[in-house]
């Protein structure tokens, strides 16, 4: 029999990849607060992870050996807007899930984010000094002094990610259709991330939870913008570049402020044989 597993968010962009990938070892059932999805190959139900009831509920009817705990508002506007929402989705619900996870012994992988750093500096390792420059991210630095409490937590920064699939969710498809139909697309050139594919972050993810590490990045190998990566993306599906334009972020105002430079130093990853794929070379694989 497979060991049981659940997946918080089980129907975002990183949660489908996830449990598609965790089904090949492992029993997948997941919980989804809004969603669109109307089918799914895995155990599925709705849960307000907010609510003390609902959230015992689900891990005493699964007993899964690990949770992979996904859900987040992760919008930085809408969290800049909805300060409270954010802090009870982003850290409230994270606090009751490890605190409840804990008393049980069941594995907790969280996953915080890049921006936790206010892009000063740039190429970010886990012993960096922190400081969020927005509400979303603010909330998820509060979930992770949480999870450090918890012995049997592990923090798992995580960077941009993208699909090279047909994937709407995807910034890759985004700018693919745009380029395609001859659309300007406006893409920083001061904003850096160590942007990594949702398959190999999935992957990194399942590898993680059978370690024991308090705090990791997973971050892609390299530094690049967000005008790199769309070039890269031309390029790769033999696209016009001339309508990719490049813009500062400084410019562009937004309700949460936004670090310029937050790419990672992967090196505790990589000392533990997880080692993430460029963008170039994600996008080499689909011409071979």
């Amino acid at each position: 029999m497979k060991e049981k597993v659940l997946i918080t968010g089980i129907h975002g962009f990183l949660g489908t990849e996830l449990a598609n990938v965790l089904s090949e070892d492992y029993e997948v059932y997941g919980t989804y607060f809004n969603s669109s999805a109307t089918s799914s190959s895995h155990k599925t139900g709705r849960c307000d992870l907010r609510k003390l009831s609902e959230v015992k509920s689900v891990l005493d009817r699964v007993r899964p050996s690990k949770v992979f705990h996904l859900a987040a508002l992760s919008d930085p506007n809408t969290c800049d807007r909805e300060a409270k929402l954010s802090e009870e989705i982003n850290f409230l619900a994270s606090r009751l899930l490890s605190e409840l996870c804990a008393e049980r012994g069941i594995k907790l992988l969280f996953t915080s984010t890049d921006l936790v750093f206010d892009g000063r500096k740039g190429n970010y390792s886990e012993e960096d000094e922190v400081n969020p420059l927005s509400r979303y991210a603010e909330h998820k630095l509060m979930a992770e002094e949480v999870m450090k409490g918890n012995d049997s937590a592990s923090i798992c920064r995580m960077p941009l990610m993208y699909s090279t699939a047909d994937n709407k969710r995807s910034m890759v498809y985004g700018i693919k259709e745009k380029l395609k139909n001859r659309e300007q697309v406006g893409l920083f050139t001061d904003e850096y991330r160590s942007a990594a594919h949702v398959n190999c972050a999935s992957k990194a993810l399942m590898k993680v939870s059978s370690l024991e590490l308090g705090l990791v990045h997973l971050g892609g190998p390299l530094r690049e913008s967000r005008y790199e990566m769309g070039l890269l993306i031309a390029e790769a599906f033999s696209l016009p570049k001339y309508f990719i334009k490049p813009c500062l972020q400084k410019d562009v105002k937004m309700a949460a402020e936004r670090p310029a430079d937050v790419s990672f130093d992967n090196s505790v990853a990589i000392s533990k044989a997880i080692q993430l794929r460029s963008l170039s070379e994600n996008l080499s694989k689909l011409n071979n």
